[in-house]
């Protein structure tokens, strides 16, 4: 199964593999129980963030055909993807994401600054 790039959405994919892998690395560095991904486009990071042990684990995908593309790769994770756009989804500390401390694998410097949230990510 194939996916598509979408200048229209502005999709630039994370591929080097050392990079996901120095991100995880990262991560288990500090420790925390719940983990936002925004989003995951094709999971070259994703792979990692779901084999993680502990963690409560949730991505936020806008491009419909990538969500396709993660459930079909990534079968385990069904549970786990919301469909729709980091600035239309309740943040982190409302609704299904109650009480959670909320890590972010990626720094989305520009969703942050467009949704007038600060390290909600």
């Amino acid at each position: 199964m194939q996916y598509t790039l979408k200048k229209s959405l502005g999709q630039h994919f994370l591929t080097d593999e050392s990079i996901c892998k120095k991100i995880v690395l990262g991560l288990k560095q500090n420790p925390f129980e719940h983990l936002l991904e925004v989003g995951p486009g094709g999971g070259a990071l994703t792979k990692y963030l779901i084999g993680l042990k502990g963690i409560q684990f949730k991505a936020v995908e806008l491009d419909h055909e990538k969500i396709i593309y993660l459930q079909h790769t990534y079968p385990t994770m069904a549970n786990q993807l919301i469909e729709g756009s980091i600035l239309d989804i309740p943040a982190p500390s409302e609704n299904q994401f109650i009480g959670m401390e909320t890590t972010s694998a990626r720094n989305d410097w520009d969703v942050s600054k467009r949704s007038g949230r600060k390290n909600c990510f």
